[in-house]
């Protein structure tokens, strides 16, 4: 058994501090305990001049045991407010800055950043309309993208979706012309015209996502040509492809799975809004690719690790993409 005396504070109260940062030397320095840190030294500023980089350590950090502080990298700009809905966070409020690339950090005064806020009212989303940005590196922690948060960016070129993402509120891609040979979306809830108008040509949506909501992905420039299709989903909207030229589906299972996937007819006025995939006999006979007059038949691929020994349309993942047998 250890001793009271084993337990307590050290004797003379004092206790050490390592403040490591990437590429420099580790500073440490001594503390009583009880202190705070709000007068701390500054870590080195990175070259770019976009970033900025600060100790990640909570504005109530108290001292009382020995620790180390590292630091967390943001872009100049990106502006922050608490949130605390469910645990302690920080949620990105707006973005002022002009870099071309702009870094979301996984962590903010020691909290993590879990949420991108969108449009509200007399308000825009963090990177509504913004037109400087290209690409942006959102952070693996990241729980929700609210509405509108990207809307009519139309020179974001690339952004990643962390697999940690839970939510994806209505239109927060829309119109953004981002193109990416290959794109993935995590399991997550994806809300109406999430990505309309963007311009990917194989779309790999992971498995967990069940629906597929109205307008997701559609877009009357669109270049999307391969959709893999996960073994979770149960149903798709009538629109979901709207005037994507798809060529191919790839499912995640057999057959019989597949025609178990329900298809939403949505409920439109206008030509331009029918519904782009069908019941019945042409189940998957898609309105759109170049014309909305145009009719297109996508082929139906069933997944096979190994090679078949039957008839049919099979694929498999090579180097991660797509590709039948």
């Amino acid at each position: 058994m250890l001793s009271a005396s084993a337990c307590s504070a050290p004797a003379d109260n004092k206790v050490k501090i390592s403040f490591v940062q990437t590429g420099q030397e580790t500073i440490i320095k001594e503390y009583s305990i009880g202190d705070t840190l709000k007068d701390v030294f500054s870590p080195v500023q990175p070259q770019d001049d976009t970033l900025i980089v600060e100790w990640n350590v909570t504005d109530d950090y108290v001292v009382s045991k020995d620790d180390t502080i590292t630091t967390t990298t943001y872009t100049k700009g990106l502006e922050f407010s608490s949130y605390f809905k469910e645990f302690r966070s920080y949620q990105v409020e707006s973005y002022t800055g002009s870099a071309k690339k702009v870094i979301v950090p996984e962590y903010y005064k020691g909290l993590r950043v879990t949420k991108l806020l969108g449009k509200r009212s007399g308000t825009y989303g963090v990177f509504d309309s913004n037109q400087m940005i290209e690409e942006v590196i959102l952070p693996e922690g990241l729980l929700q993208i609210n509405q509108y948060a990207f809307y009519q960016a139309k020179n974001l070129k690339k952004v990643n979706l962390p697999s940690t993402l839970v939510k994806v509120e209505n239109h927060v891609f829309a119109d953004c012309k981002f193109y990416e040979q290959a794109f993935t979306i995590p399991n997550a809830e994806y809300g109406e015209r999430a990505f309309f108008g963007c311009n990917t040509e194989t779309l790999i949506i992971s498995d967990g996502v069940k629906q597929i909501p109205s307008f997701c992905f559609a877009g009357a420039t669109g270049k999307l040509k391969n959709v893999v299709i996960p073994l979770s989903l149960t149903n798709i909207s009538g629109t979901a492809f709207w005037m994507q030229p798809i060529e191919n589906f790839y499912y995640c299972g057999d057959e019989g799975d597949f025609y178990n996937v329900s298809i939403t007819e949505e409920s439109h006025s206008g030509d331009n809004f029918e519904n782009y995939l069908y019941n019945g006999a042409d189940r998957y006979k898609i309105k759109g690719g170049q014309s909305i007059t145009e009719f297109t038949i996508p082929v139906i691929y069933y997944y096979s690790e190994t090679q078949p020994q039957t008839d049919g349309n099979f694929w498999r993942y090579v180097n991660g993409v797509p590709t039948a047998w």
